[in-house]
């Protein structure tokens, strides 16, 4: 039986260099427009033997993640010395007020600066295909980044709109870090799918299950925090029923978890932080062996101009 995939992906053989059609052409030889190798563009699967301006631009995505991950580290940590200050008495309400504006400029650019990663990190390899590099993460990040402008837009206009403040403001807040999430969820599988074609096995499974844990664990967080945003309001005033009112232990349970998922998210970004510094040192030596290889293939190129 004829493998449709594999039919398709002979058929539609392109030179990872210029796009040449090398379909009817030798295996042993180069390509006619570029001089590349056939053989490199058939085996375009290994990183190795992408082509390195592509390469180029994944270290670039890559760098960039890499810079919005540690903003989004940075704003969950900050917050911790604030609540430290705050139980042993110290006054912080003077500059409360504009380090929490700090805090959020500092991570809406993290999340542009994720986006703009994920842009680079899931342009397609040319020598695969778009329709075999990745597709389904490509197009998670395409919805993720897309989301992103029209969550902002929505949380305008719920919090313009009359009676519905509280709630607006949670509905537009959970939407806009469902996106944020998607884009960075993606970037992250798009960083092992990557690394799959080293191959680098470690670190690639090991990328997997911190973007798998995100991947569970990001759209409990945002639920829960939209149910405590509409909890809260509800709550009784008065001390004496606290502790026995269904609302209040709704609360604290919805608190509790929040925490709990915060921390395991918290511990995954720091995870996948560290990952991203590992990824490009290995990317980085697949650059440099495709550089050379470019090279060889250049000489050769000239030494057959120089004999004929």
């Amino acid at each position: 039986m004829i493998d449709p995939i594999a039919s398709e992906s002979e058929s539609t053989l392109l030179c990872i260099a210029c796009g040449y059609d090398l379909r009817d052409l030798p295996e042993a030889g180069d390509c006619p427009e570029c001089g590349l190798a056939i053989e490199r563009s058939k085996r375009s699967d290994q990183l190795s033997r992408a082509h390195p301006d592509w390469l180029k631009r994944v270290l670039r995505g890559l760098f960039i993640l890499k810079i919005g991950l540690i903003g989004i580290v940075v704003v969950l940590t900050m917050p911790i010395p604030a609540v430290v200050l705050t139980m042993i008495s110290v006054p912080i309400g003077a500059w409360f007020g504009p380090f929490m504006i700090g805090l959020i400029a500092i991570f809406f650019v993290s999340i542009i600066l994720c986006s703009v990663g994920a842009y680079w990190l899931c342009l397609p390899d040319p020598g695969i295909g778009a329709d075999h590099d990745q597709a389904r993460v490509r197009t998670l990040s395409r919805v993720g980044m897309i989301g992103l402008p029209v969550s902002i837009l929505g949380l305008f206009v719920l919090e313009l709109a009359s009676g519905v403040l509280i709630v607006g403001t949670g509905v537009g807040t959970a939407l806009f870090l469902w996106f944020a999430s998607l884009v960075i969820i993606a970037s992250i599988l798009r960083v092992s799918g990557v690394l799959k074609r080293v191959p680098s096995p470690r670190l690639s499974k090991k990328i997997d299950r911190s973007a798998k844990r995100l991947l569970w664990c990001v759209p409990l967080f945002i639920v829960m925090q939209a149910f405590s945003s509409l909890i809260t309001p509800t709550l009784p005033m008065a001390p004496a029923p606290i502790l026995t009112s269904p609302s209040v232990i709704a609360a604290m349970a919805i608190s509790c978890t929040t925490l709990i998922l915060g921390l395991v998210i918290y511990v995954c970004l720091l995870k996948v932080v560290l990952q991203m510094w590992s990824s490009r040192r290995v990317i980085m030596n697949c650059l440099a062996v495709a550089l050379e290889l470019n090279e060889v293939t250049a000489q050769k190129k000239r030494q057959d101009a120089g004999t004929s």
